[in-house]
């Protein structure tokens, strides 16, 4: 039987986004229908990221860093 977000026990659940315009606008996207479904919201900036959201209601944090590139070249 699925689990609904109101009647299970969840943990911390961390979900980041790490890449250019494309994964901020994914992530825009993902805090705009959250904040949709969940009044409870905290702003916070995080060392090393752009910015993160954390939904009390679901114990869920989002989190934005930008980078240009994923991975290491040139050697």
């Amino acid at each position: 039987m699925p689990c609904c977000a109101d009647s299970c026990p969840m943990t911390s659940f961390f979900a980041g986004f790490v890449g250019d315009s494309l994964n901020r606008n994914m992530f825009v996207s993902l805090v705009c229908m959250l904040r949709g479904v969940s009044g409870e919201v905290r702003k916070w900036r995080p060392a090393g990221a752009d910015r993160g959201f954390t939904f009390l209601r679901y114990n869920l944090t989002v989190a934005y860093h930008r980078t240009n590139l994923l991975v290491r070249y040139g050697r």
